[in-house]
């Protein structure tokens, strides 16, 4: 998925419930209004929601002939809302994953993947967090992560865009703000998870990730009282050609700070890597990475290497079926 929200037509506001849309209002058992969803300007505002906490739209539609999610990817989206407005809401701003199947069926375990959420329990003051969870409900209880609430750099300004990222592979999540690595946690079929869960775990913890058969719902969502603003969503999973690039900020044309920023990618089978930056008259700036690797995760540092109010063209190329091409404003 990748959608900016320029208009409409990715949002199934006519309850179509049909496949081609990014985006659905089908709630667990029933319908969810759509009166508190718009775009304009090419910003999705959402100030509504249903029975479950932070849910407006998600990304499957849950009564179509077979749903299905995600699993394992790069997730991320720029998001803006008041902080002040905690006191008088119920449901907080939410960008996360949950269970297709426990959506259909209420499986009795099931996982959930909070990619961000301004929790405060309702009608509290939200206290500038960043917060990134990952639950496994098992038995009748459910684990989360002990390390899920962190401070995000110190100035920053919830009313401005932001860029909240998952990076989800077999055993191991990762959560950015910004680009900035906030949290990690990693898991296994059978020990701990690190950092140990809370409560105390049973072995395994976590590894319901791994075990939903449907995958993974997308979801967006806030409340009348306390609106959330999305720029952009971009969702890349492995699988398209060799390759997928996942950490370019959002929205076009890609706006990329020198300090500390990367380009990410992973690759799913052996192949050969072409990383190269053009300017906008085709000039070639620099080959960052031309050589055959194994699969894994890398990262391609700018910091230092470019000067600052540029515009460039980054290419990322990946085998012989997979090219991607980002404008890069460095400021």
């Amino acid at each position: 998925m990748d959608d900016d929200f320029n208009d409409s037509s990715t949002i199934d506001f006519n309850y179509m419930d049909k496949p081609g849309y990014n985006w659905y209002f089908a709630g667990p058992g029933s319908a969810l209004p759509t009166d508190g969803v718009s775009i304009a300007n090419s910003i999705l505002t959402i100030k509504t929601g249903g029975a479950t906490q932070g849910w407006s739209l998600c990304s499957c539609n849950l009564w179509g002939a077979n749903p299905t999610g995600y699993t394992h990817g790069y997730f991320e989206a720029r998001l803006r809302f008041n902080p002040a407005l905690g006191p008088i809401s119920k449901w907080s701003p939410s960008w996360w994953l949950f269970s297709v199947a426990h959506s259909l069926d209420s499986t009795k375990r099931f996982a959930e993947l909070d990619i961000f959420e301004a929790f405060t329990g309702g009608y509290k003051s939200y206290g500038g967090y960043f917060i990134g969870t990952v639950h496994d409900t098992w038995n009748g209880a459910t684990f989360q992560n002990s390390n899920n609430s962190v401070l995000p750099p110190a100035g920053t300004n919830f009313n401005q865009w932001h860029t909240y990222g998952l990076w989800w592979e077999t055993g191991v999540l990762n959560w950015y703000f910004d680009d900035k690595l906030m949290i990690t946690v990693t898991y296994s079929q059978n020990g701990q998870p690190n950092p140990p869960a809370a409560p105390t775990s049973p072995s395994g913890a976590f590894w319901s990730t791994e075990l939903e058969p449907r995958g993974m719902l997308a979801i967006l969502g806030s409340s009348e009282e306390w609106p959330l603003e999305v720029d952009a969503v971009r969702i890349w999973q492995k699988g398209a050609g060799n390759a997928v690039l996942h950490s370019v900020n959002a929205p076009n044309p890609v706006r990329c700070a020198v300090a500390g920023r990367t380009l990410r990618y992973s690759l799913a089978k052996p192949c050969f890597v072409s990383v190269r930056l053009h300017d906008l008259q085709g000039r070639a700036i620099g080959s960052f990475v031309n050589k055959y690797q194994a699969p894994g995760n890398y990262a391609v540092q700018l910091s230092g290497i470019l000067p600052a109010r540029k515009v460039y063209v980054a290419e990322f190329s990946a085998g012989d079926n997979f090219t991607k091409r980002e404008v890069l404003t460095v400021r």
